[in-house]
């Protein structure tokens, strides 16, 4: 019987087993569509938030070689991984300058160049050309310098890439200025206007500030504002340039130009044959009327007379200077020359050096093989001094006007040793290293306070520049030349 009952409940057991087999198979299956499940929505979920990077509406699905994310959700973006993306070319170092700093660098296309520094929050851009203007912009974040790469913010790619950038929720788009210049091509092409796509640049640059500039079907310029369809200035003009540093345009009418502002008021007639921009910040201007030049300061008024030959110096002289404005040197000498003679103003409009001078800078033979390099500036430690030649013979006088040394000098120069600048001056057989000598002898030129000076002298009255002018006449003194310099 013992026997019987143990079979009989193996046999019980076995089918209690069988039983039971389908529903742990299907608790099993039931269990990995949820695990399916769950692992579904968790990647759905990653996709909703991980950040969608795109340019010209084109996904980029390896966008972390491009973009840094920080905690407090700041973008910055790699200068030379984004370049060619974005249709510029990226170089170490500066423009027009033998340097592999990684500390700086510029991204240049066909029309544009524009600078960047490690830890400064200064953007210059210019035209390529040989003889660069830049222009000098102030931008709120500062470049960083992160694994040996320069990252920018998204308002400092905006300005050196003239690119728009959008950050929404999870998402960041970039558009180019072909692309945006086509879209809105199209879009006024509809309404009978043209819209100059590849001709101007400059003019392209103004949909970056919600700005187009069109033409109509009597080709007229104008401008109409992109937020709101309105016109800025209506289709009258037979040309216009919008200049990007100040946001305004130049315009043409009846073969004269003048300066309209984003507004749309008339800031200065078009009285001029041609007007440009000497400093933006000071908003001054560059006008050129029956072959004179001169000067009109912000309201359109004449600061300098048009009575100028020239203004300016020509920077392709004075490679190794670093001038970024050959108009504006040390952001106070706008240097004149009337006839055969030069002088020089300050931003004021003082004449702060006589029209007595025969040249601006020292030029020495092309064929000297010391490696000998021309100077207009001697730019050291604060100091801030111009070469100018009289009676061919060279003499230094400062940013303020005032002269330093008197015309006495065969030659000065500089040259390359040790991987740094050095300036000479040669008197009679003698040549003397300049910045040793302005330190020893005239220790205020490196100092700050002589800024100061500059401030204080900005606020005075133009009815001091005559007196300014004659006092400078007297405060060189030569005799110290006799003294050797160690």
């Amino acid at each position: 019987m013992e026997f019987i009952d143990e079979e009989y409940n193996k046999n019980e057991n076995e089918k209690v087993k069988k039983s039971n087999a389908p529903k742990i198979i299907l608790a099993i299956i039931i269990l990995l569509v949820i695990a399916c499940i769950g692992i579904f929505v968790a990647i759905m979920y990653l996709k909703t938030t991980q950040t969608k990077f795109s340019i010209d509406g084109k996904n980029i699905q390896n966008y972390s070689k491009y973009i840094i994310v920080e905690e407090n959700g700041d973008v910055y973006i790699s200068v030379k991984d984004i370049a060619s993306e974005l249709g510029y070319e990226y170089k170490i170092g500066e423009y027009k300058k033998l340097s592999q700093d990684k500390n700086k660098c510029y991204v240049e296309c066909e029309n544009e160049v524009a600078m960047l520094e490690a830890n400064s929050n200064i953007v210059y851009k210019t035209e390529p050309s040989d003889t660069p203007n830049y222009d000098k912009y102030e931008m709120l974040e500062k470049v960083k310098l992160i694994d040996d790469k320069l990252y920018v913010d998204e308002e400092t790619l905006e300005l050196a890439f003239n690119v728009s950038f959008n950050k929404e929720e999870n998402k960041i788009s970039i558009n180019t200025l072909n692309n945006l210049a086509e879209y809105w091509s199209n879009r006024f092409t509809e309404n009978g206007y043209k819209i100059e796509t590849e001709d101007n640049f400059n003019n392209l640059k103004a949909i970056l500030y919600d700005m187009i500039v069109v033409e109509n079907e009597k080709e007229e310029y104008g401008v109409i504002s992109l937020k709101d369809g309105t016109e800025i200035l209506t289709c009258k003009y037979e040309d216009i340039e919008f200049i990007e540093s100040t946001q305004e345009f130049f315009v043409t009418n009846v073969g004269k130009q003048g300066v309209v502002t984003k507004d749309g008021n008339i800031k200065i007639e078009c009285l001029y044959d041609e007007i440009s921009i000497l400093d933006k910040d000071l908003t001054l201007y560059l006008a050129t009327l029956n072959g004179k030049k001169g000067i009109l300061d912000k309201t359109g008024k004449i600061l300098i007379k048009i009575e100028y030959d020239q203004i300016g110096v020509d920077s392709s002289l004075y490679p190794d200077d670093n001038i970024t404005n050959s108009l504006f040197l040390y952001d106070n000498c706008i240097v004149v020359r009337k006839d055969k003679l030069w002088g020089m103003y300050n931003k004021q409009g003082q004449l702060i050096l006589p029209i007595e001078y025969e040249s601006f800078g020292c030029i020495v033979s092309t064929q000297n093989s010391a490696n000998e390099r021309n100077v207009l500036l001697v730019s050291e430690d604060n100091c801030e001094v111009i070469v100018v030649c009289k009676e061919k013979q060279y003499g230094l006088v400062n940013s303020l006007g005032t002269v330093v040394l008197d015309p006495v000098l065969n030659r000065v120069y500089s040259k390359e040793e040790d991987n740094k600048k050095v300036y000479y001056m040669e008197y009679g057989e003698r040549t003397i290293n300049v910045v040793e000598y302005l330190k020893k002898y005239n220790p205020t030129l490196f100092t700050k306070a002589d800024s100061k000076i500059k401030e204080e002298k900005d606020q005075s009255n133009n009815n001091t520049a005559n007196e300014t002018v004659e006092n400078n006449t007297n405060t060189s003194n030569n005799s110290v030349l006799n003294v050797t310099v160690n």
